[in-house]
C-alpha cells in the first residue's frame, strides 16, 4: 500500500476520492446512492485519512505471521487492551481459513500499519479506532464474484463489513467510553486483566497452567496427559489432537528440549554404568554427573512451587485460580528460566558422549580438554566434574607412594605392573607406566610422572626385597604423608608430596645398600677380582692355574679350579685392602671376606675344538637380592666381557715374562762354556729372540698401562663420585651402567672399535705363538747342548725363519693397529697412541703417525 503524495494535482485526488466512496458504498451494498448515510461518510473520511498519512513510512523489518501477531498482542497489552488482544487471534483464526499463508500475512501487516498510525491520534479517537478494528467480522457466506467492485487490497477482499455492525460498533464503543470513564483507572485494568486471564485460558481446549505442568513433567523425562514423547520425531510435544496453537506447542517444544537432553543424559548414565569395564574412575564420573542432576531437581521444585502445582487440589481450576490474582509461572517465564539449565544438560550430556568407550585416565584426559572452552560457565562446570572424578585417581596415587600398592582391577591407573617378575627383576620389569591413562594435566610433567612411579617402586623393592617394611609404616603416618590435600589442579600439592615420600624411602633404601647390604664393598671386589685390579691375587692365580691352563679345555675341572682360586684369594692381600677401603669393623669385615669369597666363581666358557684352558677359562661374581637390580645381568655380561679380555692380556704379559727368564737362563749357560765359540746363526738367534720380546714387551706393558691408569683408575674415581651424590636407586644403577660402558669404550671392545679390538687380538695372539715358539727353542737348546753336530746349525735357520716371521707379521699388525689409533678422535686413544710411538720410530713406516704422536704429546703437556 503506499501513501498519497502531497503533489497529486486536483483531478487525480478528486479521481481517489470517487474511488473511494464507490469503495465504501459496494461494501455497505448501497451502489446506487450518490449521497451516503453519515456512518458511511465518517468510513470515507477515516480511508482517505489513512490514505493521506504515513502509515506505510516503517520499515518492515521482518514479515511473519506468528511475529506480526506478538507484536500486536504486545502493542494491545500495553494499552490495557486485554479483551482486544483476544478478540485479535479470534480474528486471525477466521482469517486463516479464508485467506493463504501470503495474504494472512499481508493483512496481519496492515493491521499492524494501523496499529502504529493509531498512535498518532488523539487518546478518545485512537480508543474508539481501536474498538473497531477489533470488532471486526467477517462473513465467510460471500465471496468476491458477488461484490459489484473487485478490489485488490487483501483485507477487502476478504473482510466485508455490515453496516448495522458497524452502527452497533458506535454505539457500543460510546457506552463503552462511558463507562470506562466513569470508573476509576487503576480499577478498570485490573478487571481487564483478569477478565483477559479467563478468556485466554478458555480459548484453549486446555489451559497454560495445564501445558504448564505439563512440560515441568517433560523436563523431567515423564509423560503427561497432554504433552507426550514423540518416538517418530525423538522429541517430547504436545499431542496432535489437542487444540493447542502452532505459537504455544512451538514454545512447549522448545521447553521440552530440556526433557529429551534429560532422558538421553540418563539413558548414557545408565550404559556408562552397566558396561563391565566401567571403573571407579568412569563411576566416579557418572556420580559427578548425578550430583549435576540433583542440583537440576532442586531448581525444578522452586520451579513446581513456583508454578503453584503444590497447591493445585484440581489441575483443571488452574486457569480459574489464575484468575483470581495469582503471579503464577506462565510457558514464557518458564521458557527463559529453561535457558541456563538447558545449557548446562547440553554440556553434561557432550562430556557423557566423549567419555564413552574411556576410561580412567584417558577419561580424565577428555575432560580436561573441555575446560580450555572460552566459556567461563562451561570451564567452571567441567572442572567441578572433573574434581569429582579424579578422586580415585589420586586415592590410587597416595595409596601407590605410601604403601606401594595397585588396586587397579580395571587398569585404569597410569602405574602398571607385570606377572610372573621375579625379586631379581623387580625393579627393573615389574613395574611400568601406561601411557595411554596418563592424564593430560599431568603429561606435562614428565618428571612428576617419573617421580611417581619411583616413589612406589622403592617402597615395593623395601618391602620385597630389603625386609624393611616396618620403617615405612611408621615414617608415612606423619600428617604430610597422611593428610596432604590431593585433587585436581592441586599439582604444586602433588609434587611437594611426591618428592617428600620419594626422598624419604630413596634415603632408607641407600642407607640400606651401604651399610647393611655393603654396596661399595661389592664394587671394590668386582675392581680389584674381576677387573683383575689386585695385583698380587691376578699373580699367584696365574702361578696356580698355569699348568693346569696349558692343558686343553676338556681336561679341566672346575671343582679343582675353585680350589686353587679360594687359595689364590686366601694368599693375597684382596680382604685387607677391602677393609681398608670400607673402614668397616672387624667383625663385619670378617664376615664380608667370607661372603666374598663365597661369592667369587668360575665360569668356563663352551670349549671349541683344540681350545685350551685359557679360552675357556674367566672369573665370575655372584650376588643375591637385592644387588641384583643394580649388577644385572646384563651388566655382569659386561663385567665378564671385560675381564676375560683383560685376563687374556695379563696372560701374555705372564708369557712373555716366562719367555724372558727362560731366554736369560739359556743366555747365562752358555756364556759358562767359554771354550766354545757361538756360532753366527746362533748367535742372530740369540739377538732376534731378545729383540721380537721387547717389541711385544713394549706394547703389552704400555697397553696394560693405559688400561690400569687411564681406564679402570680414573672411571673408578667417577663411580665412587656418582655413588656418592646418588639420590635414588635409579642413579645408582646407571651410575655403575655407565662405568662399565665407559670401560668398554675406552678398551675398544665395543663393536665400534671391531677392527681396533682385532688388532689387539692378533698382536695378543702372536705373544702366545711366541712363547709357543720360546718354548721349541728352549727344547732344541737342550738338546744342542749335548750334540753339537751340523744339523743343529740347521735347526737353527729354521728357527730364525719362524721367529722372523712372526715378527713381520707382528710389526704389519702393529702398524696398522696405530693407524687405526689414529681415526679415534678420543684424548685416552691418543696418550695410548703416544705412548705406543713416543720416540717416532714407525713415523717414517707411517707419516701421520708421527704427526698424531706430537699431537698427542702437546695436548698432554698443557
Amino acid at each position: 500500500m503506499q501513501k498519497v503524495n502531497n503533489s497529486k494535482t486536483p483531478e487525480e485526488a478528486t479521481h481517489i476520492v470517487a474511488l473511494v466512496r464507490q469503495l465504501v458504498s459496494a461494501i455497505n451494498g448501497n451502489a446506487t446512492e450518490e449521497v451516503l448515510p453519515s456512518s458511511q461518510a465518517k468510513q470515507v473520511r477515516l480511508a482517505l485519512k489513512i490514505l493521506s498519512s504515513r502509515i506505510s513510512s516503517r520499515k518492515q523489518s521482518y514479515v511473519d505471521e506468528q511475529v506480526i501477531v506478538e507484536r500486536l498482542k504486545r502493542s494491545l497489552a500495553k494499552a490495557n487492551r486485554i479483551r482486544d488482544a483476544v478478540r485479535l487471534l479470534e480474528l486471525v483464526n477466521s482469517l486463516k481459513q479464508l485467506c493463504d499463508n501470503h495474504q494472512l500475512t499481508q493483512v496481519l501487516y496492515f493491521l499492524e500499519e494501523l496499529a502504529y498510525h493509531e498512535q498518532a491520534l488523539s487518546h478518545s479517537k485512537q480508543q474508539r479506532l481501536a474498538n473497531q478494528l477489533s470488532d471486526l467480522s467477517l462473513d465467510s457466506t460471500l465471496s468476491n464474484s458477488s461484490n459489484p467492485l473487485k478490489v485488490s487490497n487483501p483485507l477487502l477482499d476478504s473482510a466485508i463489513v455490515d453496516s448495522n455492525q458497524v452502527k452497533n460498533l458506535e454505539s457500543r464503543g460510546n457506552e463503552d467510553t462511558s463507562h470506562d470513564d466513569s470508573k476509576p483507572n487503576n480499577t478498570v485494568r485490573e478487571d481487564a486483566f483478569q477478565e483477559y486471564i479467563v478468556k485466554e485460558n478458555e480459548a484453549y481446549e486446555i489451559s497454560e497452567a495445564i501445558l504448564v505442568r505439563e512440560a515441568i513433567y517433560a523436563v523431567q523425562g515423564i509423560e503427561g496427559k497432554y504433552v507426550k514423547y514423540q518416538e517418530k520425531n525423538d522429541e517430547y510435544a504436545v499431542a496432535p489432537d489437542i487444540g493447542v496453537p502452532q505459537p504455544v506447542r512451538e514454545l512447549i517444544r522448545r521447553i521440552c528440549r530440556m526433557g529429551w537432553l534429560y532422558k538421553h543424559l540418563k539413558q548414557q548414565l545408565q550404559e556408562l554404568q552397566s558396561n563391565p569395564s566401567c571403573g571407579t574412575i568412569s563411576r566416579s564420573f557418572c556420580g559427578a554427573i548425578e550430583n549435576e542432576l540433583d542440583e537440576y531437581y532442586e531448581v525444578l521444585a522452586e520451579v513446581e512451587a513456583q508454578a503453584g502445582m503444590t497447591n493445585f487440589e484440581n489441575i483443571e481450576n488452574a486457569g480459574l485460580l489464575a484468575a483470581k490474582g495469582r503471579d503464577d509461572l506462565t510457558l514464557r517465564k518458564l521458557f527463559v528460566w529453561c535457558q541456563e539449565p538447558l545449557e548446562k544438560l547440553k554440556w553434561l550430556s557432550v562430556l557423557t558422549e566423549a567419555a564413552y568407550n574411556t576410561k580412567g585416565g584417558a577419561l580424565l584426559s577428555i575432560l580436561h580438554e573441555f575446560t580450555l572452552h572460552g566459556d567461563k560457565s562451561i570451564q567452571s562446570l567441567v572442572c567441578s566434574i572433573l574434581r569429582k572424578a579424579s578422586v580415585p585417581l589420586f586415592d590410587a596415587v597416595r595409596k601407590w607412594i605410601l604403601d606401594g600398592e595397585l588396586d587397579d582391577p580395571y587398569e585404569e591407573f597410569f602405574i602398571a605392573s607385570r606377572q610372573g617378575i621375579t625379586a631379581e627383576d623387580i625393579w627393573d620389569k615389574k613395574f611400568y607406566i601406561r601411557q595411554s591413562m596418563v592424564p593430560s594435566f599431568l603429561s606435562m610433567e614428565s618428571h612428576l610422572i617419573s617421580s611417581i612411579l619411583l616413589a612406589g617402586k622403592t617402597v615395593v623393592f623395601l618391602r620385597k626385597c630389603c625386609s624393611d617394611g616396618s620403617w615405612l609404616s611408621d615414617k608415612f603416618r606423619e600428617p604430610l604423608f597422611r593428610e596432604k590435600p590431593l585433587g585436581y589442579n592441586q599439582v604444586d600439592s602433588l609434587r611437594v608430596f611426591v618428592q617428600a615420600a620419594c626422598e624419604a624411602s630413596s634415603n632408607r633404601l641407600k642407607f640400606l645398600l651401604f651399610e647393611k647390604f655393603l654396596l661399595k664393598g661389592h664394587c671394590i671386589a668386582l675392581r680389584n677380582l674381576i677387573l683383575l685390579g689386585q695385583g698380587d691375587f691376578v699373580q699367584n692365580l696365574l702361578d696356580s692355574l698355569a699348568a693346569d691352563l696349558n692343558e686343553p679345555s676338556s681336561d679341566l675341572y672346575r671343582n679343582n679350579l675353585l680350589g686353587t682360586l679360594d687359595a689364590s684369594l686366601r694368599s693375597s692381600s684382596a680382604a685387607i685392602t677391602i677393609a681398608s677401603a670400607l673402614s668397616a669393623e672387624d667383625s663385619m669385615m670378617d664376615n664380608f671376606t667370607n661372603e666374598v669369597l663365597d661369592r667369587m666363581d668360575v665360569r668356563l666358557l663352551h670349549p671349541s675344538s683344540g681350545a685350551q684352558g685359557w679360552d675357556v677359562f674367566s672369573l665370575d661374581y655372584r650376588f643375591d637380592v637385592p644387588l641384583t637390580s643394580i649388577f644385572t645381568k646384563d651388566v655382569m655380561e659386561m663385567y665378564r666381557k671385560i675381564s676375560r679380555f683383560l685376563w687374556y692380556l695379563k696372560r701374555s704379559n705372564y708369557l712373555l715374562c716366562t719367555t724372558w727368564n727362560t731366554h736369560f737362563l739359556s743366555s747365562s749357560q752358555d756364556y759358562k762354556h767359554t771354550k766354545l765359540e757361538m756360532k753366527p746363526i746362533a748367535r742372530t738367534l740369540y739377538n732376534k729372540i731378545h729383540f721380537v720380546r721387547m717389541k711385544m714387551m713394549h706394547f703389552v706393558e704400555n697397553f696394560q698401562y693405559y688400561v690400569m691408569f687411564e681406564v679402570l683408575e680414573v672411571s673408578w674415581n667417577e663411580l665412587l663420585n656418582k655413588l656418592q651424590k646418588a639420590q635414588d636407586m635409579n642413579e645408582l644403577i646407571l651410575a655403575q651402567r655407565l662405568f662399565i660402558s665407559k670401560i668398554l669404550e675406552k678398551l675398544m671392545l665395543k663393536e665400534k672399535f671391531r677392527s681396533q679390538y682385532q688388532r689387539i687380538r692378533q698382536l695378543l695372539d702372536l705373544t702366545v705363538r711366541y712363547h709357543s715358539f720360546m718354548r721349541t727353542w728352549a727344547m732344541h737348546k737342550s738338546i744342542e747342548d749335548l750334540d753339537f753336530s751340523t744339523e743343529m746349525e740347521k735347526r737353527d735357520e729354521n728357527l730364525l725363519s719362524k721367529l722372523v716371521q712372526i715378527e713381520t707379521q707382528y710389526d704389519t699388525i702393529f702398524e696398522e693397529f696405530l693407524q687405526d689409533l689414529q681415526t679415534i678422535e678420543k684424548d685416552e686413544i691418543r696418550a695410548l697412541l703416544f705412548r705406543l710411538n713416543f720416540n717416532g720410530y714407525y713415523s717414517s713406516k707411517m707419516p701421520t703417525a708421527s704427526q698424531i704422536a706430537r699431537e698427542s704429546h702437546q695436548h698432554l703437556s698443557s
